[in-house]
């Protein structure tokens, strides 16, 4: 074969389907050779199925079944080997079996895919205790550089990486909504106790709210496991207005602090507690007549008011002088030049 080349049969020999570059082949018929329309070899190149094959081995797939099929040996480990120029060395290998496709780099195996759709770099991870499951991606180190994810945004403007953290109620990929207290996303911290993992503290976000269209209510939730305990309990929550509440170990109250604003220059701090008698603390940040001042309120009820320059029971003004007001059990008072 070879175009330019002209083939002469031998005396009483055919050859059909003769044409330049095609393989030759017997037909199995006496005296009559076939020239094979879909192996091409140009001198160089080799197409399977290509009229005009532009690399070594070029193949196209001409049915719905597989272009290349590579079996495994008797053990049903299948490989490809892609060796260096000096045909001495080998690169890298693709290892398949019935249960892994694995990806081998400079003699090491640095990924692998299990039948159950699960990623490993360089392996398949341990169990995790979120759900008794093997996560579907994990990544395996012994320092900070291989046990290491980046996402990096080369761009020039003021954006950087993005980690995405996603949910909605369905079953089949689409977007039915979610509802008030669904988690919508937790990064778990987790340590292991000699037998398996164990988490450590949780940060969650959760809808903080009733969602609707183009309205996500939000918040964050902290969580942390005390010692002797295995699961996380919250500590603290930033709610979708800002509120902030602290739950302290062991402890039946919440401590909660938030920054009250009536008006673009009166913006104060309220502290409060939970339970049966409100304990609710406050000061305040505004002006007094023509005076910047400071004021302060104690109230055992949570309903008991917004901290104002009209009810406080203690005032503390720029220019150094306090003032105290309101019901008190003694006559033991702030007092000026005593």
């Amino acid at each position: 074969t070879g175009s330019g080349v002209a083939w002469e049969a031998s005396s009483g020999t055919t050859i059909n389907n003769n044409a330049d570059n095609r393989v030759i082949t017997g037909s199995g018929t006496a005296n009559t050779l076939e020239g094979e329309s879909n192996l091409v070899f140009t001198g160089t190149n080799l197409g399977i199925s290509v009229a005009s094959p532009t690399v070594p081995l070029d193949i196209q797939s001409n049915s719905a079944a597989s272009a290349i099929r590579i079996r495994g040996r008797s053990d049903d480990i299948a490989e490809v080997d892609f060796y260096n120029n000096a045909n001495d060395s080998v690169m890298a290998r693709f290892q398949v079996d019935t249960g892994y496709f694995a990806t081998h780099v400079g003699g090491s195996e640095r990924m692998r895919i299990d039948n159950s759709g699960r990623v490993g770099i360089p392996a398949i991870g341990q169990v995790n205790v979120l759900g008794t499951q093997i996560p579907y991606l994990s990544v395996n180190g012994i320092n900070a550089q291989n046990a290491h994810v980046n996402i990096h945004r080369h761009r020039a403007n003021s954006l950087g990486g993005y980690l995405s953290l996603s949910k909605s109620r369905s079953d089949t990929k689409d977007f039915t909504i979610v509802q008030a207290n669904d988690e919508l996303g937790t990064i778990s911290f987790q340590g292991a106790d000699g037998s398996q993992f164990q988490q450590a503290a949780q940060i969650q976000a959760e809808v903080d709210g009733t969602p609707a269209s183009s309205d996500m209510p939000g918040r964050i939730v902290f969580l942390t496991t005390v010692d002797g305990g295995v699961t996380p309990a919250e500590r603290m929550r930033i709610g979708n207005t800002g509120k902030t509440i602290v739950q302290p170990s062991g402890s039946g109250d919440n401590v909660e602090f938030f920054v009250e604003t009536q008006n673009s220059s009166d913006t104060g701090i309220a502290f409060g507690r939970n339970g049966t008698n409100n304990l609710k603390t406050g000061m305040r940040s505004a002006s007094a007549g023509s005076s910047s001042a400071m004021f302060m309120k104690l109230s055992l009820s949570e309903s008991a008011g917004a901290i104002t320059n009209s009810s406080p029971q203690f005032t503390f003004y720029y220019n150094g002088n306090l003032t105290a007001t309101g019901s008190v059990s003694s006559d033991r008072r702030l007092k000026e030049n005593i």
